[in-house]
């Protein structure tokens, strides 16, 4: 609802979801609302979307944790049909659909883009197969949360996911670029602006294409205070 009022009222901005966590869906809500936001954005959205790691989450909503990727597959599937405005019918573990029809159709086709966030091999593989992009997860060594999963927390660590990624890419025969979208947690922002450039570059050598950044201060005038100095010391030096 946010998204789709900040779409209403801006023409340039690209608005996206940092990040939609699928298995809390059901698949044909979750398709009309990012459809009806690429509307009221004429075209301006991007769909960040993830499978969910927090166990304590899927127990507050009443999903079951270990039936999280064929919870999110079912909503990618369903998703990737369904927003062309075509009649779709659909037969899920928890759901029937017949004969359902999503309109208005989404602005963008076949779908609006769906960046995947996450760090896992799954999540890579599934970046190359049908993703517009990649929203990789800071991930830091002897995090309690690592588990199996490679830590991300600097340029050769991101270089060793892209390599993964890209070779998974080759072996299917995609050719269309990724983006590849990294997050301010794997800078230090306390840096003078030299400093920042300095550490995005050495990722964007890595492969990254862009990267997020939050807001600092406390108040929205320091907020607003930072975005302007990071403009004008940070992002002139990419234009």
């Amino acid at each position: 609802m946010c998204l789709a009022a900040a779409g209403a009222v801006t023409t340039k901005l690209k608005l996206m979801t940092y990040l939609a966590i699928l298995p809390y869906h059901n698949p044909f809500a979750f398709t009309k609302t990012v459809t009806s936001t690429d509307v009221m954005s004429e075209g301006r959205l991007i769909v960040g979307v993830g499978v969910g790691y927090l166990k304590g989450e899927f127990e507050a909503l009443g999903v079951e944790f270990e039936r999280r990727n064929e919870l999110f597959e079912e909503v990618i599937e369903v998703f990737r049909k369904a927003c062309s405005g075509d009649v779709v019918s659909f037969r899920g573990r928890d759901f029937v659909a017949e004969d359902v029809q999503i309109l208005p159709a989404a602005v963008q086709q076949p779908h609006p883009p769906l960046w995947l966030g996450g760090n896992s091999h799954l999540t890579l593989r599934r970046v190359a197969e049908f993703g517009q992009g990649w929203l990789p997860m800071p991930l830091k060594r002897g995090s309690p949360g690592l588990h199996k999963t490679p830590p991300l927390e600097t340029p050769e660590d991101l270089q060793l996911f892209i390599d993964y990624m890209r070779d998974h890419a080759d072996q299917i025969g995609r050719e269309e670029p990724i983006e590849i979208v990294i997050s301010s947690g794997l800078l230090d922002l306390t840096l003078p602006a030299a400093g920042i450039i300095e550490q995005i570059r050495s990722y964007q050598a890595a492969g990254a294409t862009g990267v997020t950044i939050n807001g600092v201060g406390e108040t929205p005038g320091e907020a607003e205070d930072f975005v302007g100095t990071f403009g004008r010391d940070v992002i002139s030096a990419f234009d």
